[in-house]
């Protein structure tokens, strides 16, 4: 069985000081726009345009967060591309981005509708620095352990966990783990809020939806008249609907169109714009 290491780790050295307010802000806002990046790289990696696809872009982000978090050289470098962080960043920029992921919204201890909750599972057969889980636990607010993956009661606890924090909702995380399983990094994200603006539910009835491929279907559609955001382009339209007791915000996309290359141009300015 493996032993934790007490030395220091390769990885970055993640800064743990309050940061000031305006370089919070700068770096709620450059973080926020490598999620927007990511999530759109990742939607096209999908091949998404012919069928249906639902997807967290922000779990699978956090989770590389935490995977970078243990990581060092050509690894992190990779995997800091691939999570859209800006080219040329100064240490601190960079290191802060774990700093504001992991603890922003936790400080609060902010409660339903939107709760986030990170875990990180570790093999006991695998060596692991014990800093690395102890800036997991203080930087993700992450369940950080090391479990016997060979046990059928490691799938209990993990799923025990996820199940307690998610109000019940999730059950069953993982059903089995792999023999060659040697680390699971989980997300999970609950939320549950009314729209800003409500849609009658007297005003809800059937009616046709067009696919892409020009297909039909009749789906139970929602009827709203009221002062929305809302955007026109050549391709598509789009309307922003708010929800109470949460800065979250849904954007429905509805193509004008069946051509595909005009919904993915609205899509690629809307959420990964250049400049």
């Amino acid at each position: 069985m493996a032993t934790l290491l007490k030395t220091i780790p390769p990885g970055p050295a993640l800064i743990t000081t309050q940061l000031t307010p305006e370089t919070e802000l700068k770096t709620k806002q450059i973080h926020s726009h490598s999620i927007s990046a990511f999530g759109h790289q990742l939607l096209l990696s999908l091949g998404w345009i012919d069928k249906n696809v639902f997807i967290s872009p922000l779990s699978i982000h956090e989770c590389l967060l935490m995977a970078a978090n243990g990581s060092a050289e050509e690894t992190l470098r990779g995997i800091t591309s691939a999570l859209q962080f800006p080219d040329g960043e100064t240490d601190p920029q960079f290191h802060s981005h774990f700093n504001l992921m992991g603890t922003a919204d936790r400080k609060t201890k902010r409660t339903p509708p939107f709760t986030m909750v990170n875990s990180l599972w570790i093999s006991k057969n695998v060596q692991v620095y014990e800093t690395y889980l102890q800036e997991c636990r203080s930087l993700f607010g992450a369940e950080a352990q090391q479990l016997d993956f060979d046990s059928s009661s490691s799938v209990a606890t993990i799923n025990r966990y996820v199940n307690d924090h998610t109000h019940g909702l999730i059950k069953t995380a993982v059903q089995t783990l792999p023999r060659n399983c040697r680390m699971l990094l989980i997300n999970t994200i609950h939320f549950k809020s009314h729209f800003t603006k409500i849609f009658p539910v007297n005003a809800t009835h059937d009616d046709d939806f067009t696919t892409l491929n020009g297909m039909k279907k009749k789906v139970k559609m929602m009827h709203l008249t009221d002062s929305l955001a809302y955007l026109s382009t050549h391709g598509a339209s789009l309307v922003n609907l708010g929800f109470r007791h949460a800065d979250i915000r849904m954007i429905l996309i509805l193509p004008k169109t069946s051509d595909q290359e005009a919904l993915q141009e609205t899509i690629n300015q809307c959420f990964c714009p250049t400049g």
